[in-house]
């Protein structure tokens, strides 16, 4: 259905990009601060006079790497979604080892990993009257960024609508890992998404199901060598 990435439509798919400026990220972050603040998991005064969270409720800006689409191509200040990769300096840094109940052998397969083959996925955001071809984009963004570094395995704590999205465009590469618990006010899914594993796991899917979003995303998503959760 589809020979070349470039020919999966907008509706589909928008491209992600790496921020590498601060007029960009201050953008990024405005839209995560603002779609936070939205859902209930900031409140008003954790924002700066700038609009965006301050350092007390998000320590990690300076550790990560943050990836937009763009609602208008020519304007790197107008992102439709954000979302970033938190690269930790130590576990701790990551979500899931603060969480109850938490799969003792998926801590265990964490801890076995080089920590700069570990990264947190985190501060999705969509701007008002986006589509979720810019959330496709994002998450496409976020794997090609992984896979250049070697990123094997993603920890994310996933309010549980978004999971639901989230499991539907990548599959079962994406493990449940723990018990749906309250995180930043609202009920989420601690997971590990293997990078290794969402290539095949969009293949198997575009297998079975005909439409183009699922044809298209062995072109998102595309191959790699890194290994699965079976090699720790």
């Amino acid at each position: 259905m589809f020979a070349t990435l470039e020919e999966v439509p907008e509706q589909i798919y928008r491209p992600a990009h790496v921020i590498t400026d601060e007029q960009s990220l201050t953008a990024a972050r405005r839209l995560h601060a603002e779609v936070y603040l939205g859902c209930g998991y900031f409140a008003a005064d954790d924002l700066t006079a700038d609009g965006v969270a301050d350092a007390r409720v998000d320590p990690f800006v300076g550790q990560s790497t943050y990836f937009a689409t763009r609602n208008d191509p020519r304007d790197p200040t107008s992102p439709g979604a954000v979302s970033r990769l938190i690269h930790p300096t130590a576990l701790s840094d990551l979500s899931i080892p603060g969480l109850n109940g938490i799969d003792p052998y998926a801590q265990g397969q964490l801890a076995r990993i080089p920590l700069d083959r570990v990264a947190e996925v985190s501060a999705l955001a969509r701007a008002r009257g986006a589509s979720s071809a810019h959330v496709v984009g994002v998450y496409s963004a976020i794997y090609r960024h992984a896979v250049a570094r070697g990123v094997v395995a993603m920890v994310a704590t996933i309010d549980h609508r978004v999971h639901r999205l989230i499991a539907m465009l990548i599959g079962d590469s994406m493990q449940v890992v723990g018990p749906t618990q309250m995180y930043m006010g609202s009920p989420s899914i601690p997971s590990i998404i293997w990078v290794g594993e969402m290539h095949p796991a969009v293949v198997g899917m575009a297998r079975t199901n005909p439409r183009p979003m699922a044809q298209a995303k062995p072109l998102i998503f595309p191959a790699t060598s890194l290994p699965g959760r079976g090699a720790w």
